[in-house]
C-alpha cells in the first residue's frame, strides 16, 4: 500500500512510498477528519524516504500546505526524506510554501531519530502498520 496512517496519542504517522500523488495526500486527509476529536492532534511524523516521484503539481503543493487539516492550534509537522532525493525536495517545497501563518511548524529532516527528537517522541518508528 503506498500510503500508511496510524494514530498514536496526540500523533499522526503517515508512511508513503512509490509514487507520491494528491489521491494518496486527500485519502489521509478524508482519514484525519474522521479521527476522534479527543485527544487533541498536535504533531505529524510524516516518512518520505521511499518516495520516488510524485504527481502533485507545484500549485496543488501550495494550495495543500496552506490549509489547515489538524488542530485548530499550531501543528508540528515532521517530515523525514532521504537527503538529495524527490521525497526531500517535495518535503522542502512543502514547507516554504506554507505552514507558518497557519500557525503549524514545519521541519524537514534526513533521519527519522532526529524528527522524533524535534517532535519530542520517545521511540524510531520501523514501521506504520496499515490501517
Amino acid at each position: 500500500m503506498p500510503g500508511k496512517y496510524e494514530l498514536r496519542g496526540d500523533t499522526i504517522y503517515c508512511q508513503f512510498d512509490g509514487v507520491l500523488s494528491l489521491e494518496l495526500i486527500l485519502e489521509g486527509r478524508r482519514w484525519i477528519q474522521f479521527l476522534p476529536k479527543e485527544p487533541m492532534i498536535f504533531k505529524l511524523l510524516m516518512d518520505l524516504t521511499e518516495v520516488g516521484s510524485s504527481t502533485i503539481t507545484p500549485d496543488q503543493a501550495s494550495r495543500f500546505a496552506n490549509t489547515r487539516m489538524l488542530a485548530d492550534h499550531g501543528v508540528c509537522r515532521a517530515i523525514v526524506a532521504r537527503a538529495g532525493s524527490f521525497g526531500y525536495g517535495m518535503a522542502r517545497m512543502f514547507q516554504s510554501y506554507g505552514g507558518i501563518h497557519l500557525g503549524d511548524f514545519i521541519q524537514v529532516f534526513t533521519n527519522q531519530e532526529a524528527a522524533l527528537e524535534w517532535l519530542n517522541l520517545p521511540s524510531v518508528v520501523k514501521d506504520i502498520p496499515s490501517r
